[in-house]
């Protein structure tokens, strides 16, 4: 079952279109009919809803090299945090402030239902030191039948990371 749902969801990006290099190796085909709106989007950068921001930032700085390079307040115990690694940026939110900004119950479910896909240049290094650290694996390093090597953990908020490697040609 759990083969079967990660299938269903690395299938539904790939078609559309959240998997970049996917789309030569899925040979996608252009869209019949033109979008009529352009927002000119700039730029996705999720945030989540932990339940603390400071060990949180902690385990995406020792896990994943992630910097923390906004935090509300300056210093202590956060209440907000933006992480950043290369072109990646995070954003982190208590979860008391996340419900209260966005109207949303205190009691909702952190991770589970969300998923962030991250591509990486060299995998292997990134899953040995994830495989012995000890972090919660939910897939094994793998090759896709569309030509990446993945693997998924969870982090300490329940919210599923995938890492990604295209294919070398």
């Amino acid at each position: 079952m759990k083969i079967l749902f990660s299938f269903l969801i690395i299938f539904t990006l790939a078609l559309t279109g959240c998997i970049r290099h996917s789309d030569q190796q899925l040979k996608r085909k252009p869209r019949a009919k033109p979008v009529q709106e352009n927002y000119n989007f700039k730029k996705l950068t999720p945030n989540l809803m932990v339940n603390d921001v400071n060990m949180t930032i902690k385990f995406y700085q020792d896990n994943f090299g992630f910097d923390p390079v906004v935090t509300m307040p300056d210093t202590g115990k956060f209440n907000f945090a933006i992480l950043s690694n290369g072109n990646v940026e995070l954003m982190i939110q208590k979860r008391e402030s996340f419900s209260q900004e966005l109207n949303i119950p205190k009691d909702a479910q952190t991770g589970g239902t969300f998923s962030l896909f991250f591509e990486v240049n060299d995998i292997i290094p990134l899953y040995e030191k994830t495989s012995s650290s000890g972090l919660q694996m939910v897939r094994e390093l793998h090759q896709t039948f569309y030509g990446t090597k993945e693997f998924a953990v969870k982090d300490n908020n329940g919210y599923i990371l995938i890492f990604s490697e295209a294919s070398r040609k």
